[in-house]
């Protein structure tokens, strides 16, 4: 029998029907804005599976979805994920849910899976379809799964995956010409969203980087003045001044909240935090708890109205490394084909811990059944799409449970389809250093705000690029012997003075502690803080069930 259960509704709506649900919103090809009932029509007007895999790349946006159909019941979610979907299988019984414990639960699932515990620990998230229990599953990005019994009466799952990021990098326009077509890009993609938030108001977290400064340069070009921009961390911290300036300069509403070590340490052991654990974690990703206290204080204090819009700036620009690591090891270091690929991943996102070194490769390796690595060029698109499919989906994209945790919408417009179609056929030469989408940001920025980006607050220039490529370089050709060390010396320096103030979440003796024992980030911390609430949580559910 297939059980269907959804236990975050108190985060977001659902439509629910003798069909199945839906949730989420998504614009068709046509441009047609679908929630509720009529994206429920949409996704359950299909004959055939099949129909399924061709009408799913047109719908555009953010939603998770399953419905029954004759004998079979068929779910999926967006091209990142946005609504992760969980499922699993005991005996004549198949589970389906948006939370990935109950799932668990179901199927009397009390063991980890080692190696899926030991890639936690190193990257923050489990890769591929599994999540940290071998009988819990989860829908990956881009998927849909279809599940029916076969002629012995035995339940199947077949994956469909609809949707893979590949650049491919086949555009021949020249520079001129693609600068121009993302300008229409863009205006598209803002569009889109300035439908969906519907005069509400709309809150940006706003870094004074490039991707959240972009956010608000666009919406002001279409005259969007109901805006909201904050930023949260150390008082006085470079960041948050540059966000200050950059709000004041572009006449934008912007708020401030505080954070301490001493908060830190309150806010990790409050009962909202771990009921935001349980949410967010679904036994696969690490939550995202940057924006968090924020949000909170946000709310709290009515600095924002209840039904705002957070609008973040994740995009498939910078927060995939890939092609510039890849050009590194590949013309620095010696390393080609299928050795740079897998010394890419291990070092952008294998990096939490000092762990397993051949982890990444035993987890991934079905990558050289499905792809070549004959060029740089080849090898940079497929460390992209692993990027795109674990990191980006389970940890980057999964911040936005912060915002729902708290009862608030969202959108992402750079993962919007028509942005990242365009961002795959990104000639590699303008992929690097994110030149060309700088420029544009460069330009932008400049008419708007009447200055150049480059003189705007928290740019320095020449210098500050020279510094930060030297950084990188250094982190990419110094041995990891060297390296380490020095990391271990700077984390212990920066306890107290952290722009976010992040390492607060323990004292002072249990950090540096933990830091010399090879823990890479603050996030190492939590990783193994969850394991280890895990664990307990599964030892005392054993000792009920005695």
């Amino acid at each position: 029998m297939v059980h269907v259960e959804l236990k975050n509704t108190q985060f977001r709506n659902y439509f629910e029907s003798e069909n199945g649900f839906v949730t989420g919103t998504a614009f068709t090809k046509n441009g047609e804005m679908l929630s509720g009932k009529t994206l429920m029509n949409y996704v359950a007007s299909f004959d055939s599976p099949e129909d399924l895999a061709r009408i799913l790349p047109d719908l555009n946006g953010f939603y998770a979805f399953a419905v029954r159909k004759r004998d079979s019941l068929i779910a999926g979610v967006d091209r990142i994920r946005s609504i992760p979907l969980f499922y699993g299988q005991r005996g004549d019984d198949f589970f389906l849910s948006d939370s990935a414990d109950w799932v668990r639960e179901k199927v009397g699932d009390n063991q980890m899976d080692s190696l899926a515990k030991e890639e936690f620990l190193l990257c923050g998230y489990v890769t591929g379809s599994d999540t940290l229990f071998p009988g819990v599953k989860q829908i990956q990005a881009g998927e849909a799964i279809i599940v029916g019994k076969d002629d012995k009466g035995n339940f199947y799952v077949g994956p469909q995956r609809y949707f893979r990021y590949l650049p491919t990098m086949d555009s021949h326009e020249s520079e001129e010409e693609i600068f121009h077509q993302l300008d229409a890009v863009l205006d598209r993609v803002f569009k889109r969203l300035i439908d969906y938030a519907d005069d509400r108001t709309i809150v940006v977290p706003l870094s004074g980087g490039y991707d959240s400064r972009l956010i608000v340069l666009m919406l002001k070009r279409f005259g969007y003045m109901n805006i909201v921009a904050f930023s949260y961390g150390k008082p006085g911290n470079k960041e948050t001044m540059v966000s200050k300036e950059v709000a004041e300069k572009l006449e934008i509403k912007w708020e401030f909240v505080p954070y301490s070590n001493e908060q830190w340490y309150e806010w990790y052991r409050s009962p909202d935090m771990k009921d935001y654990f349980d949410m967010a974690g679904n036994l696969s990703s690490l939550p995202h708890i940057q924006d968090w206290p924020a949000v909170k204080a946000l709310k709290e204090e009515k600095r924002i109205p209840e039904n705002a819009v957070f609008v973040p700036g994740h995009t498939p620009v910078y927060c995939f490394q890939s092609s510039n690591r890849v050009e590194t090891l590949w013309e620095s270091k010696g390393s080609k084909g299928e050795e740079c690929f897998f010394k890419t991943i291990k070092g952008a996102h294998y990096n939490l811990n000092r762990g397993n070194d051949k982890l990444h490769k035993e987890r991934n390796s079905h990558y050289l059944k499905n792809y070549c690595f004959i060029t740089k060029e080849e090898t940079a698109a497929v460390a992209d799409s692993w990027a795109w499919t674990e990191r980006q989906s389970k940890f980057i994209g999964n911040s936005v449970r912060a915002y729902e945790f708290f009862g608030y919408d969202w959108w992402m417009p750079f993962w919007d389809i028509e942005f990242v179609s365009f961002y795959e056929r990104m000639p590699y030469k303008l992929r690097l250093e994110k030149s060309l989408y700088a420029g544009y940001v460069r330009k932008e920025y400049s008419n708007q705000a009447g200055i150049p980006l480059e003189e705007s607050p928290g740019n320095s220039g020449t210098r500050s690029q020279f510094m930060n490529r030297a950084i990188y370089l250094g982190k990419q050709l110094l041995p990891e012997s060297l390296l380490f060390p020095v990391k271990k010396i700077r984390l212990v320096l920066n306890f107290r003075k952290d722009a976010m103030q992040f390492y607060g979440i323990n004292t002072k003796e249990v950090v540096h502690k933990r830091i010399m024992a090879g823990f890479a980030t603050s996030d190492s911390i939590i990783a193994d803080d969850l394991i280890s609430v895990l664990n307990n949580q599964i030892c005392d559910s054993k000792k009920l069930h005695k």
